[in-house]
């Protein structure tokens, strides 16, 4: 086993050893997927995709912002309004799927629910509701990340605004990394009973206090 492989492997299951049981990320997406997209309702949302963003997500402190007051309800209309696509993305898996082929699409619902609950809650809620194909991050992921596709180019990370084009970018990170890793993720994947894109967000997350390239390259 490679530097790398062990590193992988460790940060997996720091996480894991730590969050036994049913947890606020495994019951989330146990929850979300009998949700009937199209018919989505305000109700659903608070007692399905909020408490996931609040006690998985830690995004508490954001969306009970005033700037953000009614966000359930208006999620609920993006969602109602992106649900045939939606649907279609949670019959993918990253690692077997092209996400090029649906580019515009993944950019327009990022960009659509970026604009009711922000750029970290936007990626938390698609990973939700297509937890095989669509990957979450946090600040410290997205930054790396982007930092990782910038070639050393300040000029390209100076900007804090993530936009749908910088999600999509991101998964096709996310996708080359699981491929490069793929026998180790998809053991890790089976071990702990996860997506192969949740077991790379939970090295990534573990990986962002330390250089992120000893993971993103290959």
């Amino acid at each position: 086993m490679n530097l790398s492989s062990q590193v992988i492997k460790e940060y997996v299951t720091q996480i894991n050893q730590t969050s036994t049981g049913v947890t606020p990320y495994k019951n989330g997406v146990e929850n979300a997927d009998k949700l009937a997209l199209g018919m989505i309702t305000e109700r659903e949302v608070k007692d399905v995709i909020q408490p996931f963003l609040y006690l998985w997500g830690w995004m508490y402190r954001v969306l009970e912002r005033s700037e953000y007051s009614g966000w359930q309800r208006e999620l609920a209309k993006m969602i109602g309004s992106n649900a045939s696509v939606l649907e279609e993305f949670r019959t993918k898996e990253l690692t077997a799927d092209d996400p090029s082929q649906f580019r515009s699409e993944i950019k327009h619902c990022y960009d659509s629910f970026e604009t009711v609950v922000g750029p970290i809650a936007a990626a938390k809620t698609l990973h939700l509701l297509c937890p095989s194909f669509l990957p979450p991050w946090d600040r410290k992921i997205a930054r790396a990340a982007k930092t990782e596709r910038s070639n050393g180019n300040d000029e390209d990370t100076k900007t804090e605004k993530l936009s749908g084009s910088d999600y999509f970018q991101f998964i096709v990170q996310v996708k080359n990394f699981i491929h490069t890793h793929d026998s180790l993720v998809s053991q890790l994947s089976s071990l702990y009973g996860k997506s192969k894109v949740k077991i790379a967000d939970e090295c990534f997350w573990w990986a962002t206090q330390r250089p992120l390239f000893v993971l993103m390259s290959s």
